[in-house]
């Protein structure tokens, strides 16, 4: 019976975190349609495609995301008013953080690729030095 509050406690932490990641996957989806809309509406804005960018990187959709940063990039390029070094810097470091994450996630896969196949090369290598 004393372990009663705590397990109150326990259940409402539980379901407070699982209406929060509700909210939030709610909210992402709010954001993403806004923006989608943002960046169909001003393709040539640099801001839109940088937000587009971060929204796809938050859904782990890093693809789309360096394809929004390069976007982005060419819209400074081409943009006649204000291309400051520090928008221009801001979307490059975006970029590189998300080509990182998606060179970190294909060196995961091809180790777990070479992993399964590690036994077989030993094999081969004992089989060799016979």
């Amino acid at each position: 019976m004393r372990y009663l509050p705590l397990l109150k406690k326990y259940v409402f932490i539980c379901i407070s975190n699982q209406l929060g990641n509700l909210l939030r996957k709610l909210l992402l989806l709010q954001v993403f349609g806004a923006i989608r809309q943002a960046v169909q509406k001003a393709p040539h804005y640099p801001e839109t495609h940088n937000l587009h960018g971060l929204v796809c990187e938050a859904r782990s959709e890093y693809q789309a995301a360096i394809t929004s940063f390069r976007l982005a990039r060419c819209a400074i390029n081409i943009s006649s008013g204000d291309t400051s070094k520090s928008r221009f810097e801001e979307i490059a470091v975006n970029l590189a953080r998300s080509l990182s994450k998606v060179i970190y996630i294909s060196a995961c896969i091809a180790f777990v690729d070479l992993e399964k196949y590690l036994h077989l090369i030993q094999r081969f290598l004992a089989l060799c030095m016979m």
